[in-house]
């Protein structure tokens, strides 16, 4: 009786997987619509004319669908795409219901090819398509069609001038990159090739400025640049990707400014200048002294382009000390001026495994002066804290060195890790030992700001 049961369930299964196949090839053969629309271009080699976007630069002409004859109701779209991307970066769709043509302007398109960082002179085949799709009213009653599409490509490439000058009163210079820096006066400037203006823009204010043409949209981004110190006598050194910013300080951005520390070199004096490009690279515009060698005090400054003639001119430092740095680009002068405020440390790190850099010395993770809090003395650590142990060195290596430490520890020499808000007591211990460090439990592993007060000898956390 089993076995007969067995044979009737199997049997019914194998009816159900039949029936079921049988519905998905029903559903795979619905066939796909023949093109009827035939969808051309009117030109199948766009080149896009830079002085003329505004005109039509291609058309797209279709005829009526296959829905038309049988009169159902049908929704027709329009999309294009970099040919062979399957349309994954298209256009949005555009409805062209009840129409047979679609066009595009010069800038339109030109704004397409920039959305698929098409360089500039790069020709680029692309892929366009009308889809008519038909209007289902009720899904339960009527039967499934698939959309009729059309498709067509063409290529398209927009050509800039191939020798541009930004020209203004009294000034006239070939702009040959995408951006540049340059000490303007005040007035309207324009970008010319062969003599014909296409783009202007006004200067309000003169002195240093950051200049970036936008050709396909026919505009020109201008503004106060920004700026970053470095060399030895910073915080960073010489490491490009941690250079401190002067930050804007006027509403118009002409006045930048960095309060922080600035040391010496060991027996030597310290080195900067002022970076106006953070990417990654030596060969970048600066603002240096006129003179290399020149002691930080108040002066005028120069802008210096890579390539610009030899040397490396650059401020020294030669008293360590927290300096208020004032860059007035308008009329390319500099400030530097060092606080009466004498602190005890000028360099800190931060070592333990509750930090990102370990136990590896020498110590990965040094922290930054807050320049920006109205007290005097407190330097900042921002980032992840795991389970484990920390402490603050005041050199950058070995490990019988001074450290900053908690003051009050228990058996395991553990001082508590402050909650949210909290404050805990600082002691200075030269040599490391008793070697007493702060504890993050795991529960209180997470983001923070600690601020380190090395004047009243606090340590303040901030959990974010």
């Amino acid at each position: 009786m089993k076995a007969a049961v067995k044979i009737l369930v199997l049997g019914a299964v194998s009816l159900f997987l039949a029936a079921a196949c049988q519905q998905e090839s029903v559903r795979t053969e619905i066939p796909t619509p023949e093109d009827q629309m035939h969808l051309s271009v009117s030109t199948d080699d766009v080149t896009l004319n830079f002085y003329d976007l505004e005109s039509e630069a291609v058309r797209f002409s279709w005829e009526d669908c296959g829905f038309e004859a049988s009169d159902t109701p049908y929704n027709t779209f329009f999309k294009m795409d970099i040919a062979d991307n399957d349309y994954a970066t298209s256009i949005d769709k555009i409805t062209v219901t009840g129409r047979n043509n679609i066009a595009f302007t010069g800038y339109e398109l030109a704004t397409f090819l920039n959305k698929w960082e098409i360089s500039n002179g790069n020709k680029v085949t692309i892929e366009a398509e009308v889809i008519a799709e038909p209007v289902v009213s009720d899904i339960e009653t009527q039967k499934y069609q698939k959309p009729e599409v059309s498709k067509v490509r063409f290529s398209a490439v927009f050509i800039a001038p191939s020798e541009i000058h930004l020209v203004g009163d009294n000034f006239d210079v070939e702009f040959k990159t995408d951006d540049d820096f340059f000490i303007l006066d005040p007035g309207t400037y324009s970008f010319t090739s062969a003599g014909h203006p296409f783009m202007s823009f006004e200067v309000s204010e003169g002195g240093l400025w950051y200049v970036r043409p936008d050709y396909a949209e026919s505009t020109v981004f201008c503004q106060r640049p920004q700026a970053w110190i470095v060399g030895s006598a910073c915080l960073y050194g010489w490491d490009l990707g941690n250079m401190e910013e002067l930050v804007s300080a006027n509403e118009s951005g002409s006045v930048r400014r960095y309060k922080g520390i600035l040391s010496t070199s060991g027996d030597a004096s310290g080195e900067l200048k002022i970076a106006l490009r953070k990417n990654g690279l030596f060969e970048i515009p600066y603002l240096r002294p006129q003179a290399d060698g020149t002691p930080v005090g108040e002066g005028d400054m120069v802008l210096w382009k890579f390539g610009e003639g030899e040397g490396d001119d650059k401020w020294i430092v030669n008293e360590t000390g927290v300096y208020t740095i004032t860059v007035d680009y308008e009329n390319m002068k500099i400030n530097f001026e060092k606080s009466e405020v004498e602190l005890p440390w000028y360099r800190i790190w931060m070592v333990g495994d509750a930090t990102p850099g370990g136990w590896n010395n020498p110590f990965q993770v040094k922290l930054r002066y807050d320049g920006e809090n109205e007290k005097d003395g407190i330097f900042v650590f921002e980032g992840y804290l795991k389970n484990g142990e920390f402490k603050f060195p005041l050199k950058e290596k070995d490990w019988d060195i001074p450290y900053l430490m908690p003051k009050n520890v228990d058996e395991n020499n553990h001082g508590t890790f402050p909650a949210d808000g909290d404050t805990s007591e600082v002691i200075l211990i030269d040599g490391g030992s008793p070697d007493q460090k702060w504890y993050v439990s795991a529960e209180q592993a997470g983001e923070y700001i600690l601020y380190l007060d090395v004047l009243d000898m606090t340590l303040t956390v901030k959990k974010k």
